[in-house]
């Protein structure tokens, strides 16, 4: 994992604090907690895909997908 510099933009320390605390909140937690978090979590970035038009196409494939 790379380490938190002062040259990364903002959104990126964020991000990696946060991929960091997560992963040391998996470490000690049982497995049905682990697939809760990460199911979450994925649901989560999902849902911010929807909001971006400059993802349309894989929304709409992903979107079908999801009704098969």
């Amino acid at each position: 994992m790379t380490s938190i510099t002062n040259s990364q933009p903002p959104l990126v320390k964020r991000l990696l604090f946060f991929v960091k605390t997560l992963k040391i909140i998996l470490k000690y937690q049982s497995n049905h907690i682990k697939n809760l978090i990460k199911l979450i979590i994925s649901s989560f970035f999902i849902k911010k895909l929807f909001k971006y038009k400059a993802n349309q196409r894989f929304i709409t494939f992903y979107y079908n997908l999801q009704r098969i």
